[in-house]
């Protein structure tokens, strides 16, 4: 369903707005021999910078060309190293740095890298000192040869775990997948003990959820059921999580938001997954989010990589070139209802479609990394903002008729003086009323039970977007137009 009112001058504002593009590139990305790949992005409130992350050598302004070594950071207006650099790789290979977090202050980073500490070499996991602005190892070195590489989960719980294949921290054999830290000591965590030791065992995420801590990877079932990817311990024993299939899949990230659970990956609900690419979960069952997304002409395997939520609507990017009825280019929002797509063609000369990787929220805007180098024919180079607002190219038709029966609606209705409406909210409860103009930024917030009259006669005339919030986190959205 295209995103044109019956209105004229809301017609007119449209056609106006499509005269401009709705995304900027950010600097001239990244550069250097061999592979040179954003992937990933994180927005790091106490420096105030967007920190990115992959495999580069340096990252190019207009004006000069920085040393980066697989970590950089902008400023709003160029590229730069974050510190001194982690480490110097080779002639042909850059190290990789797969994200960014900060845990109790403190900014972690855990890649493929390696540096040299009073003790011996340290690989894959560095805090920065950040008076220094040195990396340094952690409380003892993750020694080499080591499979543990990553630090989870990314958006940090009370504790923070180092995972991956079997390795050996801190002295404490055997070795396992998972070692629990509080900031200050590893730790074997105990309930992986429970897992059998299997050759290639994985582990590549661990969050708590509803009460419960739900683990991601490859590995045996300690319930009996051969090879497992997603799995949760309930305080005193593994469980197996309701409606999840034992599939061999890849789960690539989650959130958490409204008391609801938010999964990405490669399932698909032919291969017996709960959605195709992405699903939600209350704990009990599954969402399939009107069907989800997928590809039918992509040269790498379809996926979603990264969820992101931006101003209330669910954003999803990866590889994929559907959103139900809807032609994608690898990213595509869910408004709690349907799935709409941004316009932006993401291409890669080489390649066609791009692969997006990650998204990230930074000083009010969204941002995308990935292998593309340009967007709608202009250049950009691997990381883009958002610059649209609320625009979508389209939004998805199917499922919409029965939701509609089934979900009482927002009722709007304009009054006779201009920027005036009434708000009739769906069922009774307490709703948040929040108000976009055209840039995507927040103008106004409200709250309100039953009905309500919203004033935006302050506002300039234009288009504005207004999304309601249930208490129960139900979601429903329209737009309006200022006179």
């Amino acid at each position: 369903m295209k995103c044109i009112t019956y209105l004229i001058p809301f017609a007119l504002i449209v056609h106006q707005a499509k005269a401009q593009p709705y995304w900027s590139a950010v600097g001239m990305g990244p550069t250097g021999i061999g592979t040179s790949e954003v992937r990933s992005l994180f927005n790091d409130p106490v420096s105030d910078r967007l920190l990115a992350g992959g495999i580069f050598f340096k990252m190019a302004n207009q004006e000069d060309t920085v040393w980066a070594f697989g970590q950089a950071a902008w400023n709003g207006h160029r590229w730069d190293s974050i510190a001194a650099r982690i480490s110097g790789g080779s002639d042909e290979f850059a190290p990789e740095t797969y994200w960014f977090l900060r845990y109790q202050g403190s900014l972690y980073a855990c890649g493929d890298y390696a540096f040299s500490t009073p003790n011996g070499f340290n690989m894959g996991f560095a805090r920065l000192n950040e008076q220094a602005m040195q990396w340094e190892a952690l409380e003892c070195n993750n020694t080499l040869p080591s499979g543990l590489g990553l630090l989870v989960p990314k958006e940090p719980q009370d504790t923070l775990y180092a995972t991956g294949y079997d390795g050996v921290l801190c002295g404490l054999f055997p070795p396992t997948c998972v070692y629990s830290y509080d900031g200050s000591s590893f730790q074997r965590w105990a309930p992986f003990d429970l897992i059998p030791d299997t050759p290639n065992r994985v582990v590549s995420s661990i969050f708590k959820f509803n009460g419960m801590t739900y683990m991601a990877g490859a590995f045996a079932d300690p319930l009996g059921q051969g090879t497992i990817n997603l799995i949760r311990w309930n305080g005193t024993a593994w469980e197996h999580v309701p409606g999840w299939n034992n599939i061999p899949t890849t789960i690539t990230d989650y959130s958490i938001h409204d008391n609801l659970l938010y999964l990405a990956g490669d399932f698909l609900e032919v291969n017996a997954g709960p959605g195709n690419l992405v699903a939600s979960f209350d704990g009990t069952s599954w969402n399939n989010l009107g069907g989800g997304l997928g590809c039918v002409n992509c040269w790498s395997a379809n996926s979603v990589n990264a969820l992101q939520w931006f101003h209330g609507e669910l954003w999803a990017c990866g590889m994929f070139d559907r959103a139900m009825d809807l032609q994608a280019h690898s990213i595509a929002k869910w408004d709690g209802q349907r799935w709409c797509v941004p316009p932006g063609d993401f291409y890669h000369t080489g390649m066609g479609l791009a692969k997006l990787y990650d998204m990230a929220v930074w000083r009010d805007s969204l941002f995308v990394c990935g292998l593309f180098n340009l967007l709608d024919g202009a250049p950009a180079y691997q990381v883009a903002k958002w610059i649209g607002g609320a625009t979508v190219a389209e939004c998805s038709t199917v499922g919409l008729d029965e939701a509609h029966k089934q979900d009482p609606q927002l009722e709007v209705v304009p009054l006779m003086e201009p920027g005036l409406w009434r708000i009739q909210l769906p069922d009774l409860g307490v709703w948040t009323l929040d108000v976009f103009n055209v840039t995507g930024r927040q103008v106004g917030q409200w709250q309100a039970n039953g009905v309500m009259v919203m004033d935006l006669s302050a506002r300039s005339p234009g288009m504005y977007l207004l999304r309601a919030t249930g208490s129960t986190g139900a979601l429903r959205s329209t737009k309006l137009v200022r006179p």
